[in-house]
């Protein structure tokens, strides 16, 4: 099926389909049969786009003998990806996100909610407002600012100009 889709990809980028889509055959256990030596010979044949709809038509011809050729009608549709950054482990809140704890994933564009963060630098150094899990797309509203000082604790002020120094506890 990889091989299928990844012909019909080629004719289909010639026919304008863009590198940000990606192809699902309408029956993805599709497989076609040629004998070995004629293999190298299958080729899409036709192939007809239609993104405004997002569906793909194509003919491949398979040799089946010396001189003849099947004709085997694939279709199926067309969606647009695009990578958005996820965690790679699950993180609890307070937790502060570096850069080894992203990777990035390529999901359909509309499976992605409009405010889903895009890009990582917006996520390295906050920290989860709730436990996250590992593989799913980042809001804004799952991300706050890391706490650097916690409700309660003793903190030092120091205040220092060129004639003095004043600290205070709090």
């Amino acid at each position: 099926t990889a091989e299928i889709q990844d012909k019909i990809s080629t004719a289909l980028q010639a026919k304008g389909l863009p590198r940000t889509h990606r192809i699902a055959l309408s029956n993805p256990d599709m497989i076609l049969y040629a004998s070995a030596d004629l293999s190298r010979s299958v080729r899409v044949a036709a192939a007809r786009l239609d993104l405004r709809a997002g569906r793909f038509a194509a003919v491949f011809e398979v040799p089946s003998g010396a001189t003849s050729v099947d004709r085997v009608p694939v279709t199926g549709r067309v969606f647009e990806v695009a990578d958005v950054p996820v965690l790679v482990r699950r993180m609890r809140r307070g937790e502060v996100i570096h850069p080894s704890d992203l990777t990035t994933v390529e999901l359909k564009r509309d499976a992605i909610a409009r405010d889903a963060i895009i890009d990582p630098k917006r996520i390295v150094g906050q920290t989860p407002k709730r436990f996250m899990r590992d593989g799913v797309p980042l809001r804004p509203g799952d991300l706050q600012p890391p706490v650097l000082v916690t409700r309660g604790s003793l903190t030092t002020l120091v205040l220092r100009t060129d004639w003095m120094v004043i600290t205070a506890r709090g």
